[in-house]
Parts: C-alpha cells; structure tokens; sequence
C-alpha cells in the first residue's frame, strides 16, 4: 500500500488537496473533510524521507488553500497583477505551515503518534491565526459551519473541532494501512460521538428562556463597487438608502443598519453633528452604518473604516475596524512604500483601530464588527468579555467572487456559537441576516437583492 502511494504521490497530493478544498464553503461538502487528510497522514505516518514528505504536505496545502481562497484572485478594488499576485504569495505563505508541522512531527519520535498529529495540526492552525497575514477562515471549523450539530463542538473551545476531525482522519488512515477493523469503529465512533454531543448541547441550549427582544431592519442596498464610490450618481445611491430605510420605519425598529462604507463621503468627529441636524431622521431608531472616518490630528490625515453609532438622542460614536484586510485596505510591511492600492475609491490605504468599543442603547450593550474583524474569534471574545449581548457586523463582499460572501456569512455563525452571542450582518449585496446565539438562521437574504430584512430577536 505504502509503494503505490509513492510511485503516485503527486496525483494523491492534488487529490487531498481537492478533498480538502472543496469541503469549504461555497461548495456544501463539509462531510469530504473528513477523509480528506487521509493521504497527508499516510505519508506524514510512513514516509521516512523528508524531503517527500516536504513535497507532499506543500503540494496538499496548495491546491486546498488556492480553492478556498480563490476569491483574493477576484478582488475588482485594487488591479488585476496586484489581486493574482497577493492570492499566490498568500497560499504559498498559509502553505508552508503545513511543511513546518511535518518537519516537527517528522522529528518528534515519541509514542501515541496518533494524537501528536491532531494536535500539531491544531497548534498549526493556532499559529496561522496570528500576525497581518492571519487566516482564521482557512480553520476547519468552517467546513462544518452548515452542521449545526457538529458546529456545536465550538462552543466547548474554539479549537476542538479541528483536532476532532483531524484525529478521525488519522484513524481511518490507519485502517487504510493496516486493514485492522478497531481503525474503523475508531473513526466511526468520533463521527457519531460529535453528532451526539452536539445534539445535546443543541437542545440544552434551546431550552434556555430568552425574555428580552429588540427588532432590528438590516438595510441591503445591493449597490455595485464602481456604482457605489461613482460621485456621478451619489443622489441615487443615496436615495436607494433611504427608500430602504423609510420602508423598515413602518416596522417600528429598535436598529436600523447599513452596510459597510454605505455613507462613501468621509465622515469626521466634526462633521458628524451637523450631518444629523438636517437629515436621518429614524424615529427613535439606533442607528448604525459604515463610513469612512476621517481623523485630523497636529495637521496629519487618516483614514478608518468605521462604523458610525447614532442612538435615538443623537449621540453618536464611531468603531474603528480593528482587523484590516492585507493587500486591500492596507499593504503589510511595505505601508511606506505603497500609500494607495484601492483604484475605486480615492481614500488610500486605512489606518487600523485600536480600540474595543461596546455601545448601549434601549438597554442593550452591543459592537459592531466590520468585514474581516468577523473571521476573528479574538475580537468576538473581547467584545463579550467587555459585556455585549449582541455583536453587528457590517459588510461588503462584492469586491470579490460570491465564494467569499456566502465563507463570511458562515463565520458569523461560527462567531455566534462560540461566545452564545446573537449575530446581525449586514452586507452591501449580501448575504445579510439574523444568527441566533445556538448558530441557528432566523433569517437570511439571497446574494444581490435590494431589500429591507425586518426581525424580532430574543436574548
């Protein structure tokens, strides 16, 4: 068995890759990740040259990273040569993980294999989730974002289930090799065992009596990137907002929000009161909409992608995203160098927040994420710890391929299961909707409609 995986060992490379690739989101085959590791294991087990296991573990992590990324490819906010070449450098980046935890496993000869594997891969992932070039969507935990029973394990520890699923594929990897039946009830008893539990997670959590409710209307313009930052037609868009908006009013929200950078004026601390003298009236409404924040400080300019809170006394306040997007909203370690990568709008590279706000209003605490701050679980758990009931995430995806709207909305639902914190997203053309705190979708839009999403949420 091992000589065929050799003499075969870059159609099996692809292969895993493949299997592992498309168990992401979009594709809806979360179950494929739990056989897809069975190659990469088999020679990580029974390989003893390195310099093979090198080849396999890169190739692997390639073609399973250049598919669940794909979409960095399609960014239209910034040239085509910069969008391809930040897409291949970043897969070879997360790529290489894979071959520093097959050097250390190759190295570290010591007994229970099986479970120093799983646990690697766990440390692996761990590691690849820090730093400007952090890839927190690439966890295994967002293959099983359409299982809600299986999703449950993440609220045990954010980490879990990725050690769960590798250690699965390590079992029937050695049921593969040596034929021996206990690999196999190994692997099936992991399978049910994780259905199990998270079935009873599930329904101990809906048993919970949530007596509290706000009513939020999520606002999707569905308004195009190049039509959106377009001054031509800034009334239009505006008007498109409004409609949408004067529509929930006849719904008596408690929230009414917008998307990311729906207002495209820069907005400052200045600027803001006299904006919401003359106009937005939301009849006692909180109100939340992306913006671009622009900060004057001792004659120097800075940009932020934040996110304005208007309460219905007219306070306001802003968030400042806190996780920006490499190669999109800013350029990592060359930022002196290259001032300006986005060529739809005329903002330049953004500045990153530093801090973590919770708002109050009608009584309830609650943040606002924006885009990529939601592909963190480090930012979700800080606003909890600082006491919010409810996290709002403000979006816009349609820079980029569908893949990655449908991989963000998901996310969300990893966030709302790991802290039990209700999710609102609000996405310029989707996907926006209401995930409830046991990761359940009370309601959701399709990709490109223009509506108002109206509903009542308990906590």
């Amino acid at each position: 068995m091992i000589d065929v995986y050799k003499k075969n060992k870059l159609i099996i490379a692809i292969l895993s890759g493949m299997l592992i690739g498309f168990s992401y989101p979009p594709f809806n085959l979360g179950f494929l990740i739990w056989i897809g590791f069975v190659p990469l294991i088999i020679y990580n087990f029974y390989d003893n040259n390195l310099s093979s296991k090198n080849f396999i573990n890169f190739t692997t992590a390639f073609v399973a990273f250049s598919i669940i990324i794909h979409w960095v490819a399609t960014n239209n906010g910034t040239s085509l040569s910069i969008a391809i070449l930040s897409y291949i450098l970043l897969v070879i980046y997360y790529s290489f993980f894979f071959v520093l935890m097959g050097i250390i496993f190759h190295y570290l000869n010591v007994r229970f294999k099986i479970f120093l594997f799983p646990f690697l891969f766990t440390l692996m992932e761990i590691a690849r989730s820090v730093g400007p070039l952090a890839g927190p969507w690439l966890n295994l935990s967002l293959t099983q974002s359409n299982y809600i029973h299986y999703l449950q394990m993440v609220s045990i520890q954010k980490d879990i289930l990725t050690f769960i699923i590798i250690l699965a594929n390590t079992f029937i990897a050695q049921f593969f090799i040596t034929r021996k039946r206990e690999w196999a009830f190994s692997f099936l008893f992991v399978i049910i065992s994780v259905n199990l539990i998270g079935r009873l997670i599930l329904f101990n959590q809906d048993l919970k009596i949530l007596d509290k409710s706000v009513t939020v209307s999520i606002v999707q313009p569905s308004i195009l990137p190049q039509d959106k930052w377009d001054q031509t037609i800034f009334e239009e868009n505006n008007l498109i907002l409004d409609s949408l908006s004067r529509e929930s009013l006849s719904k008596n929200p408690d929230f009414i929000v917008w998307p990311e950078t729906a207002i495209t004026t820069p907005v400052s601390s200045q600027s803001v009161s006299m904006i919401f003298q003359n106009s937005f009236n939301f009849n006692g409404a909180t109100f939340i909409t992306g913006v671009p924040e622009l900060s004057i400080s001792d004659n120097s300019y800075n940009y932020f992608n934040s996110a304005l809170v208007v309460t219905p006394e007219r306070k306001y306040d802003f968030y400042r995203k806190i996780f920006l997007v490499p190669f999109a909203e800013y350029v990592p370690f060359f930022g002196k160098l290259v001032k300006r990568i986005n060529r739809l709008d005329s903002l330049g590279s953004f500045s990153k927040g530093q801090e973590y706000k919770v708002f109050e209003s009608e009584d309830l605490k609650f943040s606002v994420m924006i885009c990529y701050d939601s592909s963190s679980p480090k930012i979700v758990q800080q606003f909890k710890k600082l006491g919010a009931e409810f996290i709002f995430i403000l979006t816009n995806d349609a820079y980029v391929s569908d893949a990655m709207a449908h991989q963000h909305f998901l996310l969300a639902r990893i966030r709302a299961v790991e802290q039990r914190i209700p999710i609102i997203q609000s996405g310029n053309h989707g996907i926006s909707g209401v995930i409830l705190s046991t990761g359940k979708i009370l309601t959701k839009t399709n990709l490109f409609e223009r509506k108002t999403l109206t509903a009542q949420v308990f906590y």
